[in-house]
């Protein structure tokens, strides 16, 4: 799709409407058009923090693409700036776009007097900021931890959330997460858990023993998702459990942590999910099985969306060429003049 770049690149710098550049400006990144990076600095150094959005996507481009030096000075320069636009652009770009030297001024934020606003935004790009300068970024959002705000509290242990997924590692860190498992805010004590279990993998039941007592379904869904990282049958286990919850949000992210492991019966608890009462669950459970057996039974579905999606899947699982005569004789059977068939030929022609 290389040869798209040309469109695109006339797109992300002429296009009117900004979702539209955007739109094309990430699509760049996603072919790996290195020749487009000029053009995307130009954008940020014109737009100067103008379009807060447009501003990230083209530096979280700059990034994918490998050329991020200017970038970084530019942003720094906006972090310290005088004018308040610049300042919230680059913590806007920055929770996109780690850029090296901006730590020390984010770690000032957070554990300074700025208002609670800048300090939430400081500690969402410090997670970011890990995978260039990891022992600072992590040290900063633990201070963070301690604040006296909830919603400080809880944007920094997401921010290390964050840090765990792009690799940062710090025992510390786990160890000062563990009392806010307690904490009067539930989304701190959500935040918390998902970034304890990324964390600290092996350690993570030990410690949340207490977690047996939590009503909280944002904090069971945390948990839900934390889990999904965290190795053993006693995951599996609590997993399992969580995918029988009243809630559905509960249900669906234990069915997709479960979709996201490899022991026998976490596909089997899976597999359950999928016959749930609930769309929602049963859409996240199609991801995770991988029997095109199991995925026929729901063509029947009431849902034409779950029909759709699981149609896709089975196509994936089987390949184009070998899911065509199924897929043919489903078209032949489809009622003639409604949306089914063109629903059956837009799920085979979009699988990969």
């Amino acid at each position: 799709v290389s040869g798209a770049a040309h469109e695109l690149r006339g797109l992300g710098d002429g296009a009117v409407d900004v979702g539209l550049r955007g739109a094309a400006i990430a699509a760049l990144g996603a072919i790996g058009d290195r020749a487009s990076a000029p053009m995307l600095l130009a954008i940020l150094q014109r737009d100067e923090g103008a379009n807060a959005d447009l501003s990230a996507v083209a530096a979280h481009t700059l990034a994918l693409l490998g050329d991020t030096a200017d970038a970084s000075k530019l942003i720094q320069d906006w972090l310290g700036s005088d004018a308040e636009q610049r300042r919230w652009a680059a913590l806007v770009v920055l929770a996109r776009f780690a850029a090296p030297g901006a730590t020390k001024t984010l770690s000032e934020l957070v554990g300074g007097t700025a208002e609670r606003e800048i300090r939430v935004a400081a500690c969402t790009a410090l997670g970011v900021a890990v995978s260039a300068d990891s022992t600072a970024a992590l040290q900063a959002l633990q201070v963070g931890l301690d604040d006296k705000d909830a919603a400080v509290r809880a944007a920094c242990a997401s921010g290390l959330a964050v840090a765990a997924g792009n690799g940062g590692r710090s025992r510390a860190a786990f160890w000062k997460l563990s009392p806010l498992f307690k904490d009067r805010d539930d989304r701190v004590r959500a935040a918390a858990i998902l970034a304890s279990a990324r964390l600290e993998p092996t350690r993570f039941l030990q410690e949340a023993a207490v977690l047996g007592r939590e009503k909280s379904v944002v904090v069971l869904a945390a948990l839900a998702e934390g889990l999904a990282s965290v190795p053993g049958a006693a995951a599996v286990k609590h997993l399992i459990k969580l995918g029988g919850h009243a809630n559905p949000v509960v249900k669906a992210a234990a069915g997709a942590a479960l979709g996201a492991r490899t022991a026998a019966s976490a596909r089997a608890a899976a597999a359950a999910a999928f016959t749930d009462a609930d769309l929602a669950v049963r859409l996240r459970a199609v991801a995770a099985i991988d029997d095109p057996a199991v995925l026929a039974g729901a063509l029947s579905d009431e849902s034409p969306e779950l029909r759709r999606v699981a149609l896709a899947r089975i196509v994936f699982l089987r390949g184009r060429l070998a899911s065509l005569a199924d897929v043919a004789a489903r078209l032949v059977e489809a009622p003639a003049g409604g949306s089914e068939r063109a629903r059956l030929a837009q799920a085979w022609l979009m699988a990969p």
